[in-house]
């Protein structure tokens, strides 16, 4: 049995034939989530960026909305991070003034060179109920976590192809809640990505929905379509006017 959530028609002949499947079954069902909205916004800086943010959490505090922040690289990781630590002071733990260690913090990051002990503290926090927020984090988080209830994906730079924003944003919004994905392409970065990928940041005037989507198996525009209110930004904006 050969599984996969974001596999294009090419590729999946390709692993068919790489693995030598025969004349397999085949169940296709497209990624497409009807409760995520898509936004593209322009990065000026982590502080213009990531302010709003950082206020909502200091007043919601326990209550804000569950977020994972994917970032490119572990520099950008552990700025955003320090970010959110200087700018919350001591109220980047819960309850305010708690010692700074990873079961009190409102915010943890997660890359690959997180210590294993404090990997594990953070997806047992961020999988139960726990006053962790926000995870500042490299691709390393993610694979086989299965949180129900993560409202928002912001994404600090694009990654690296379609695919792996469809695979990373699904991970809003499991509980069938309305959810956010949120991309802030880095300019200085854009030349690492592919030329989908590159497209869909540019875009300003096509449903970002259908950009997603249109070459996964299984997606029709016509049947998979959502309110524009809900389906991204630039449907909500041709929308209003």
């Amino acid at each position: 049995m050969a599984l996969t959530a974001t596999a294009t028609h090419q590729l999946r002949l390709d692993l068919s034939r790489i693995i030598g499947l025969k004349n397999p079954v085949m169940i296709v069902q497209p990624p497409c989530k009807p409760n995520l909205m898509y936004k593209v916004g322009n990065f000026v800086s982590i502080e213009a960026n990531f302010t709003p943010v950082l206020d909502n959490l200091r007043r919601e505090r326990a209550a804000y909305s569950r977020t994972i922040i994917y970032c490119r690289t572990m520099d950008d990781c552990a700025n955003l991070y320090l970010f959110f630590e200087r700018g919350l002071g001591r109220d980047f733990t819960e309850p305010p003034g708690a010692p700074n260690i990873s079961k009190f913090r409102l915010v943890d990051m997660f890359t690959s060179c997180t210590e294993m002990a404090v990997k594990n503290q953070i997806v047992t926090a961020f999988t139960t109920e726990s006053n962790l927020r926000i995870v500042c984090a490299t691709v390393a988080f993610g694979m086989g976590v299965d949180c129900a209830n993560v409202r928002v994906i912001i994404h600090f730079g694009a990654p690296d192809d379609l695919e792996s924003y469809i695979q990373e944003t699904g991970r809003a919004g499991r509980d069938n809640l309305p959810s956010q994905a949120i991309l802030f392409p880095k300019k200085n970065a854009m030349r690492f990505v592919n030329r989908e990928m590159r497209a869909y940041c540019y875009n300003y005037s096509d449903c970002r929905r259908n950009l997603l989507f249109i070459n996964m198996e299984g997606y029709k525009r016509e049947l998979h379509s959502v309110p524009p209110d809900s389906c991204c930004d630039i449907c909500q904006s041709n929308n209003e006017h």
